[in-house]
């Protein structure tokens, strides 16, 4: 997929530079055309060539980390089983220190807020 959206791309752009080139140099439609079709495959076939090349290399470091993953889970999962662990006991401690060091909640009254006076009636 990758691939050959690269090779569209970059074939659509050879073939849009060597139109505006070739209209600018004054040469005539034939001529730009011929010039613009050959330039769109050739740059067709060098962006399937980089894109594939582009999506071995994602396709290899994403290989590598899966493994590094599955190598840090182990076999049994006990890795897995003891950082949740862990979690559940970080969030829980967090929980009672926070419940312990808040304030009770006081309830507001009304003494704060009461309207303003708006001066009118007023002489």
């Amino acid at each position: 997929m990758v691939s050959r959206f690269a090779g569209a791309t970059l074939g659509l752009l050879a073939f849009a530079v060597t139109i505006l080139a070739g209209l600018w140099a004054g040469n005539t439609v034939t001529v730009v055309l011929s010039r613009a079709i050959g330039a769109l495959f050739i740059f067709c076939f060098i962006g399937v060539a980089l894109g594939a090349a582009a999506q071995a290399v994602v396709n290899e470091h994403r290989k590598r980390r899966e493994e590094a993953a599955l190598a840090a889970i182990g076999a049994d999962g006990s890795a897995l089983e003891s950082a949740s662990d862990s979690q559940d006991q970080a969030s829980q401690a967090a929980r009672a220190e926070i419940s312990s060091t808040a304030a009770p909640a006081k309830p507001m009254g009304t003494r704060g807020l009461q309207r303003p006076a708006l001066g009118v009636g007023k002489s």
